[in-house]
C-alpha cells in the first residue's frame, strides 16, 4: 500500500473523519474539497495531532476542468487509498443514478476514468 491516501469531499462530515481517522492510522493525506479554508484549518489539525503529512488541493467537483489539475498535484505521489466522498446531487432530491441526464452520467464515469488513468501511470 503506498503511504499517502486521497480523500475528496474532506472538508466536512465524513470526508473529514476519515481523513483524520487515516492520518492517525500513519498515513499521510491528500485533503481535495472546493473550501480552501477549512482545508486548511483540518492539514493544520492533522499535522498537529497525528505529525503526517498533508497536501491540500481546492477543487469543484462541479466543474470539468479539474481533473488535470488534480493528476498534476498527486504526481510522484505513492496512494495506497482513495476515498472518493464528494457529495455531488443533479438534483435536490436523490435519484437512480441511470435516471439522472446523460451529462451528469458522463461526468461521474470521466471522474472514475480519471482514477483509473493515474493508477495505470504508478
Amino acid at each position: 500500500m503506498g503511504q499517502w491516501a486521497v480523500v475528496t469531499g474532506a472538508g466536512d462530515g465524513i470526508g473529514k473523519a476519515y481523513s483524520l481517522e487515516l492520518a492517525k492510522c500513519g498515513l499521510n493525506v491528500v485533503l481535495i474539497s472546493r473550501t480552501l479554508e477549512k482545508l486548511q484549518v483540518l492539514a493544520r489539525e492533522i499535522e498537529r495531532s497525528t505529525g503526517s503529512r498533508v497536501r491540500v488541493i481546492q477543487a469543484d467537483f462541479t466543474k470539468d476542468d479539474i481533473y488535470e489539475s488534480i493528476q498534476e498535484e498527486l504526481k510522484g505521489l505513492e496512494v495506497g487509498i482513495l476515498v472518493n466522498n464528494v457529495g455531488m446531487l443533479p438534483n435536490l432530491l436523490p435519484s437512480r443514478f441511470l435516471s439522472v441526464p446523460d451529462e451528469i452520467q458522463v461526468g461521474h464515469v470521466l471522474s472514475s476514468q480519471v482514477h483509473r488513468e493515474h493508477d495505470e501511470h504508478r
